[in-house]
């Protein structure tokens, strides 16, 4: 696990200098493994599913998300931004329609595995 650590570190003024570059160009790009899965629903998330997800299910290699959420339990609109092992939720009102919203960036990554974790994060869909 350290190791992996101290390799991250190596990593970063490289990333950093990648930084703009990324920006500019669509997300959907392959940049030296780096891949991004969007995720987007019309029905609500279960805060508790959402909450099980970052705390069991997300994977590893995923180092910076962020999304707009919509949670069954609350009126508001919610912000959401990881990187790293830290993650925040904002709240803020709903301006538009409601929706579900997200990109997850990181290092090959599962794409399929992580939209359908995300899938079952639908308060609608069924306990498997």
């Amino acid at each position: 696990m350290h190791a992996h650590h101290s390799h991250e570190h190596s990593h970063h003024s490289h990333e950093h200098s990648h930084h703009s570059h990324e920006h500019s160009h669509d997300l959907e790009n392959n940049i030296e493994g780096f891949t991004s899965v969007s995720f987007e629903c019309l029905e609500p998330f279960s805060l508790r599913r959402f909450q099980n997800f970052l705390d069991n299910q997300l994977s590893q290699n995923v180092f910076r998300a962020k999304g707009i959420l919509w949670f069954e339990e609350s009126e508001r609109k919610h912000i959401f931004h990881l990187s790293g092992k830290r993650f925040s939720l904002d709240d803020e009102d709903w301006k538009n329609e409601k929706s579900n919203r997200i990109v997850l960036i990181g290092k090959n990554l599962n794409h399929q595995v992580i939209k359908d974790q995300l899938d079952f994060c639908r308060s609608t869909s069924l306990d498997k």
